[in-house]
């Protein structure tokens, strides 16, 4: 008899032993954070989905990342579920995603368009908007700039109107052909050129014309780390003729419910990322042939986050 109670005691043992240890494992698997960030095919994307995958990982987050995507098959793996976090421009956001053609010069005002609709339309939130624009810009050489004292795309009109047909300009396809495109900028700022000053090409290509002299002008993104590499310098647009493009971070609604400290975690990018810096890091990997996660991990680490 004494054995029988020995043996269910034991075996009531085990049993809660087992019970515990079954809670304590459900328990830690309830706990575990897990998100999908995604970023698109260049580098500015790269660096920016690295900076908020180390960001989360962190604290605490389990993070599995999706990079190297198209803007259509980025922003449609998020509306699907297949990611969680990403980062993108209200530029892209207002015209691309969302298809409106009316262009919003604000850009705060642009931001809330932006936030408030894709919100009520696909549940994706907007959040943490960054000062740095990566939209469409013209550059001349740092020389140039120098010579004639040109600093805006209202100096450049000038010269131009002063010396009609001198020079010539290096435009990337897409921009050339855009009603809103390049002709349309030069009526807005009633910069004197022909169509036969202006030869398009890549967008690659367009830092190499305009390095070898073979143009005066180039169009460029206003924070790409070739502007640091080519030494150029970026034209004012005065009279925000060109898109915004403004960074944010986007999370799906139902991510951002489950976890609400996501946007209080990426918020130092705010204040981090500015124009020069977002163009100084993408010169690291475009210009100096540093890898995108080194770049990303040491800037965080400098910057006291890691």
């Amino acid at each position: 008899m004494k054995k029988k109670k020995v043996f269910t005691t034991i075996a009531f043992v085990i049993v809660a032993v087992f019970l515990v240890a079954h809670m304590a494992m459900a328990g830690a698997a309830e706990e575990r954070k897990q998100v999908t960030v995604g970023a698109k095919n260049f580098t500015e994307q790269y660096l920016t989905g690295e900076i908020v995958a180390l960001m989360l990982e962190n604290e605490g987050f389990e993070v599995e990342r999706q990079f190297g995507m198209s803007s259509f098959a980025l922003r449609q793996a998020q509306i699907a579920g297949q990611v969680d976090v990403s980062n993108d421009y209200t530029g892209t956001g207002w015209m691309t995603y969302l298809n409106q053609e009316e262009p919003i010069r604000d850009e705060v005002e642009l931001f809330e368009a932006v936030r408030d609709m894709d919100l009520e339309e696909n549940d994706i939130v907007w959040m943490n908007r960054m000062e740095l624009n990566n939209t469409y810009a013209l550059a001349v050489t740092q020389e140039f700039a120098e010579r004639h004292g040109m600093e805006t795309l209202e100096d450049l009109a000038e010269y131009t109107r002063n010396n009609p047909g001198e020079l010539e300009y290096a435009v990337e396809y897409e921009f050339y052909e855009r009603a809103d495109g390049f002709f349309e900028l030069a009526e807005e700022y009633n910069i004197e050129v022909s169509e036969g000053d202006v030869r398009t090409m890549d967008l690659g290509l367009t830092y190499d014309a305009i390095q070898r002299g073979d143009v005066d002008v180039s169009m460029v993104f206003a924070t790409d780390g070739n502007l640091v590499a080519y030494d150029l310098v970026v034209l004012e647009d005065t009279r925000n003729f060109f898109p915004i493009y403004n960074l944010c971070n986007l999370i799906r609604k139902d991510v951002l419910d489950a976890y609400p400290e996501i946007e209080e975690i990426l918020s130092p990018m705010i204040h981090l990322l500015d124009q020069e810096t977002m163009t100084e890091l993408n010169y690291k990997v475009d210009g100096q042939d540093q890898e995108t996660e080194d770049v990303a991990y040491e800037f965080l680490v400098e910057n006291g986050i890691l």
